[in-house]
């Protein structure tokens, strides 16, 4: 790897790095705080720490706490709908049972029919049927919704609060979880409605805690989607194909008879060097014509030049047979422009000289052995 591709590859890493960063930096704080929106125990702006402080300071025994268990009795405030079926069929049991509920989810299964949405009311109007609420006047919330019924805090003759009851206990039916939130409870008569809901119920208050990270029973596995395993097993039979399909053997193993001693990558470079100094694309070529005459004439013990009798006279000189001699000189000719065929015939050529000289070592070592 050249010293580019390295500055490309830690310029990749580092890029990667920094959006990692500002993913992290930039996300919204609300995310990365104490706990979850509305949870009693969130400092974040978004929680309902300060409500359950307030409530807690003006004598109120409130807690955050879990669902409440068979048996307790009390009031429930519920700020978020995280419940799955059992536990609002739970929730509904405390309360047939004479505990109260406040339920500031408009849409929650045991909250009052829910007629309109009104988006930052302006004014709240018409008698109270909540004594507890009887002082407040204005909510400061984005969005709010009304009850079917009679009840307190109007808007257009619908009311924001309804209490009700089920079976022995009663429930009283917020139509926004606004005013709970560290941000909001100071605006208009937000802390003043909270309050009155806290005071609405028997003692002791509970706020239901929200979900916690990790305390789920999910594992990470159940969170991926079907169709990701889905597309990793396509991924995995592609790759085991491509590793059998790189493992078979097209044919026998082939032996090269001339083996090259050096590195394929070498005599490449040395080539293309060759190339680039000389401008010429034969230049190579002709590098090697010039090295199989300097190793013809050291065979023949006679210098060998570029005419074809000097040629014919070196070959004279050797032991080969008539097919060799005229293969060996017609590799010293000029074939023309065809610089594979010439390549080729001087590989031949050198291949049948090799040969000629095995022969030739071969009887000197009898003659020696019968001098012996």
């Amino acid at each position: 790897m050249n010293r580019r591709s390295r500055l490309l590859t830690w310029a990749l890493v580092g890029l990667i790095v920094l959006v990692v960063f500002a993913a992290v930096t930039l996300s919204d704080p609300d995310a990365r705080s104490s706990g979850p929106p509305l949870d009693p125990n969130s400092t974040s702006q978004s929680g309902s720490r300060a409500a359950a402080v307030l409530l807690d300071d003006l004598g109120v025994q409130v807690h955050a706490g879990d669902l409440p268990r068979p048996g307790e009795v009390g009031t429930l405030v519920i700020l978020a709908d995280d419940l799955d079926d059992d536990g609002w069929s739970a929730v509904r049991r405390f309360v047939e049972r004479g505990g109260d509920l406040v339920v500031a989810e408009p849409f929650a299964p045991l909250a009052a029919n829910v007629t309109d949405t009104v988006r930052r009311p302006s004014r709240l109007t018409g008698p109270c049927e909540i004594a507890e609420m009887s002082a407040v006047r204005e909510i400061v919330a984005p969005v709010v919704r009304t009850f079917e019924g009679v009840g307190c805090l109007s808007v257009d003759g619908s009311p924001v609060a309804v209490a009700g009851r089920i079976g022995e206990g009663r429930v009283l039916s917020l139509g926004t979880a606004h005013p709970w939130r560290n941000d909001a409870i100071a605006e208009g008569d937000n802390a003043a409605f909270v309050v009155a809901a806290g005071r609405w119920g028997t003692a002791p208050v509970r706020i239901l805690q929200r979900g916690q990270v990790g305390t789920g029973s999910e594992s990470l596995a159940d969170l991926v989607p079907d169709w990701v395993w889905a597309a990793l097993a396509q991924l995995g039979v592609a790759f085991v194909a491509y590793v059998l399909w790189r493992a078979i053997r097209l044919g026998q193993p082939v032996s090269e008879a001339d083996q090259v001693t050096h590195r394929a990558s070498v005599l490449v470079g040395a080539e293309a060097a060759m190339t680039a100094r000389s401008g010429d694309d034969h230049h190579a070529l002709s590098e090697v014509v010039r090295c199989w005459k300097a190793e013809l004439g050291a065979a023949a013990g006679v210098a060998v030049g570029d005419g074809a009798s000097d040629a014919r006279a070196a070959v004279e000189r050797l032991a080969l047979a008539p097919g060799d001699v005229e293969l060996v000189v017609r590799s010293l000719e000029d074939p023309g422009a065809d610089a594979i065929a010439r390549g080729r015939l001087i590989s031949e050529a050198r291949r049948a000289l090799r040969g000629a000289g095995r022969e030739e070592d071969g009887a000197d070592s009898d003659q020696d052995e019968v001098h012996a």
